[in-house]
């Protein structure tokens, strides 16, 4: 009998150290994944920093190159104020002794369209709508045939030079 309990007490003895040594082979296993996804994540975490401090100095290059452009839009838009202010002052025709205005305003004030004054004046009736619209010194019209053009500059031409003309 005590053979036998001594088998059992060894046997006992050879799984408890059995037991020991896949348990700590287990426990390095799993040190060693711990260990593997630590480093991992640290390498994640290096890489997202890096990643963000890049995202962080491209969004200040894009402030930057977005503050030029709008520098330039600003430009320009100015730019295109003053060239229209200028295009639009020179496009005016001086208010005295302008005839197809006067001739236009005259029309108007006697009762006609600004269909039928185009007609009468052989003018645009495009521009004489605008000019009916928006008042008659904002629009020049243009003449739809070249002989009363040739009367309108016959009569702006001096009295000396009127006889050279034709």
């Amino acid at each position: 009998m005590i053979l036998a309990a001594t088998a059992i007490v060894l046997a006992d003895l050879i799984v408890i150290g059995f037991c020991v040594v896949y348990l700590s082979r287990a426990e390095r296993a799993l040190a060693r994944r711990w260990l593997a996804q630590r480093d991992a994540l640290e390498d994640v975490r290096g890489g997202l920093g890096r990643l963000v401090a890049e995202a962080e100095e491209r969004a200040k290059e894009f402030e930057r190159l977005l503050g030029v452009r709008e520098k330039q839009l600003r430009d320009l838009l100015y730019r295109l104020a003053e060239e229209e202010e200028r295009v639009r002052r020179a496009m005016q025709p001086e208010a005295a002794g302008d005839p197809v205005h006067s001739e236009v305003e005259r029309l108007a004030a006697s009762g006609m369209g600004p269909v039928e004054v185009a007609r009468a004046l052989k003018l645009d009736p495009a521009a004489v709508r605008l000019m009916f619209e928006l008042g008659p010194r904002s629009v020049t019209p243009v003449r739809t045939s070249a002989a009363p053009r040739a009367r309108r500059v016959a009569a702006a031409e001096p009295a000396g030079a009127a006889g050279t003309a034709e």
